[in-house]
Order: structure tokens, then sequence, then C-alpha cells
């Protein structure tokens, strides 16, 4: 049998705590807020099988897409063996699949998997309050353009939604929208292009009507916004970038507000329209987190676990043209 995801909701068993919940969405990957989460918020301090555990549903395939939330819908992506049974999307164990550097490992030609037969990217649509599956909608079928490492998945990225529809970016395929009844409202295709082993897992995000990506990679790299309503593609800025897997950040600040994304060669910000306003450069050599903004000051991280430079950075609005570690502000 292939893998599975597990999905599961947790709540505590406090009528304060239930109603904000409830009246909460968590729309994008890390949430409203792009990963700051407030302090007042009580989540259980320990969960499993049969503790603190709502429901549980079994969705077959194996993605490290994360579900987003809207009112009474959940989202998940998955993509899984399209008919047959494939090994490559077996669970990862160390032991047996990957020796990784932390385990005194490295990694080989065998961490990396490339299926021959097709697989099938799926969007579930499931109820938040009784995990019943309200639908599920394919959006491609095909053989992978590319292998994968065993600790990726070929469906990294976390769809996006605004209350009305959901949106869902894959890098290598294309761009799609669903109402919140599992409708098709519009698709784009994507071109593939050669990128690092561990595959694509940056993901879109939704700012005042607009979807905003990167896509990096070994050929040519770039950030792009699209029209929410109908698809069309509003700008492209090339970036001289190799692969990289942080998600952007739109940054609301005192002065504007500011499109972040993170790669190797530097930190960019971009104006809303595709206008580059300032870049830092003095990341590590691998670029995954996300930017995320608090107490007035952006927050920039990378730490490629092989590379000695693993620096944090924090910034103020108003920032201007190109800078060195240490000097922008």
């Amino acid at each position: 049998m292939f893998a599975r995801i597990f999905l599961t909701l947790t709540i505590v068993m406090s009528g304060a705590v239930v109603a904000t919940l409830a009246q909460s969405n968590w729309p994008q990957f890390r949430g409203l807020g792009g990963g700051v989460i407030a302090d007042a918020v009580a989540v259980p301090e320990s969960w499993g099988p049969d503790e603190n555990i709502a429901w549980k549903i079994d969705i077959p395939g194996r993605a490290w897409s994360s579900p987003i939330v809207w009112g009474e819908h959940v989202f998940v992506l998955t993509v899984m063996p399209g008919g047959t049974d494939d090994s490559s999307l077996q669970p990862v164990r160390p032991t047996e699949t990957y020796r990784a550097r932390s385990l005194g490992g490295s990694m080989t030609g065998a961490d990396i998997v490339k299926p021959t037969e097709n697989l099938e990217w799926v969007l579930y649509d499931v109820d938040f309050d009784t995990g019943d599956t309200r639908w599920r909608q394919t959006l491609h079928t095909a053989i992978p353009s590319m292998p994968t490492h065993q600790k990726s998945t070929f469906a990294s990225e976390t769809p996006v939604t605004d209350g009305a529809r959901v949106y869902v970016y894959l890098a290598d395929i294309g761009l799609y929208a669903f109402d919140f009844s599992g409708n098709e409202v519009w698709s784009v295709d994507l071109e593939w292009v050669p990128r690092k082993d561990w595959g694509a897992a940056s993901s879109p995000i939704l700012h005042d009507g607009r979807l905003y990506v990167v896509n990096d990679s070994e050929a040519e790299s770039y950030v792009a916004a699209y029209d929410a309503e109908s698809g069309q593609e509003l700008w492209r800025v090339a970036r001289e970038e190799g692969t990289n897997w942080s998600t952007p950040f739109v940054w609301e600040n005192d002065v504007h507000a500011e499109l972040i994304t993170t790669g190797t060669g530097g930190v960019r910000s971009y104006s809303l329209d595709g206008d580059l306003l300032w870049e830092l450069h003095g990341m590590s050599s691998l670029v995954i987190p996300t930017p995320f903004a608090a107490h007035d000051l952006l927050f920039i991280n990378s730490g490629y676990i092989a590379d000695s430079n693993r620096p944090v950075y924090a910034v103020r609005a108003g920032a201007s043209g190109e800078s060195a570690p240490g000097r922008l502000s």
C-alpha cells in the first residue's frame, strides 16, 4: 500500500477557545499573519491518535502541503499514484532510504526518485466539523517531469483562499482557481524548469486581489503577480537566483506595502507592481524560511545545515537601494 496522509484537527475543550477557532480562518501557508501567532491563543499541550482529536481522516498520497481553513472548509492538496502502487510515495525511513547528514550520512543518487507511472494531483474539500469529504478534484495527471528527493514531495506548495475561491500553485505544472463548490474557475499552464533535486515548495500568497508567486530554479527564475479574478498574469520580473524554496511575504508597514522574497542571491523587496525597492545580500547557500514581520520590523533568516553562514536580519521600514548586512535600515 502507498503512504497516506493523516489529516487531524485538534480542539481544546473550552467554550471560549472553540468559539475563537470557529471564527478564525487559516487561509494560507503559516496562517493570516504569515507565522506570527497571538500569544493568547490556547492550544493543546499534547495530542495523539486518541487525545485532543475531534476527528481523523485518511487521505491517500503523500504531500508536504499544509491544510488551509476557511469557515467550515478545510482544503488539502495531495499527490497519489494514478491507479498504481508507486514505491516512490512510500514514507521516508532514514535508516533505509535516506542517510541524513544529521545522522552522519551523505546524500546519494538512491535518495532521488523519479516515478515512471502517472501521478495524480488532487485537491480535497473536507468539512471542518465532521471530517467528511465534500468534494475532490483532480488538477493534473502525468508522469513528473523531474525527480525529487525522498525528503520532499511532488505537492509541497500550500494552497491559499480568499473565502470565495481556493487557489493552488504547482510550480512545474500550473496555477488553478476553484470555487467552494469544487468547480474550476480558471487555470494557467506553467512550463517545467530544471531545479535542484528537492523539487518546488514556495507557496502562493494572496493580497488585495492579486496572487504572488516565486519560481526560483536553475534556469529562468522569476517573481510574478496574477489577477485572482481572471488568472491573467499582471507582471513578471526575472531574478538572478538559483533554486530556492521560500514563500514570499507581503509586508504592510507604515511606509508602504512591500513584496519580500528571499534567496541565495539575497533578499529582495519589490513594490506590488514589481519594481525593485531594495536588496540585501548575505544569505546561506540554501534558503527555505519565509520572512515575517513583528514589532514594526521585518525578520529574515536562513540556515542551511552545511553552511557556516546562518544569518538573522531585522529590517526597518523605508529601506531602499542595495546594501551589505548591517547597513540596511
